[in-house]
């Protein structure tokens, strides 16, 4: 009598301990995959990143571009009028 006991004991400790092993597996894949899915996204905002600071310094490039004309017309403008 002893010894079923003993077996029921042991049986129910090695399946939890197995539900427990199997819940653990199931953590680890589910942040594995959330893992590999934030990595794929940190990626695809670096490279939206990267061409907002292009289209950002092609901007600032023809902003420049147009203030030196703007000065020289301010310039030629002054010439004209002297």
């Amino acid at each position: 009598m002893k010894n079923e006991a003993t077996r029921k004991t042991s049986n129910s400790k090695e399946e939890k301990f197995n539900q427990l092993w199997k819940g653990i597996k199931e953590i680890k894949e589910t942040i594995l995959t959330q893992n590999g899915e934030l990595k794929e996204t940190i990626l695809i905002q670096n490279g939206k990143l990267e061409k907002l600071t292009k289209i950002t310094q092609n901007l600032e490039n023809k902003l420049n571009g147009i203030q030196q004309k703007m000065v020289q017309y301010e310039k030629m403008l002054n010439q004209l009028e002297e």
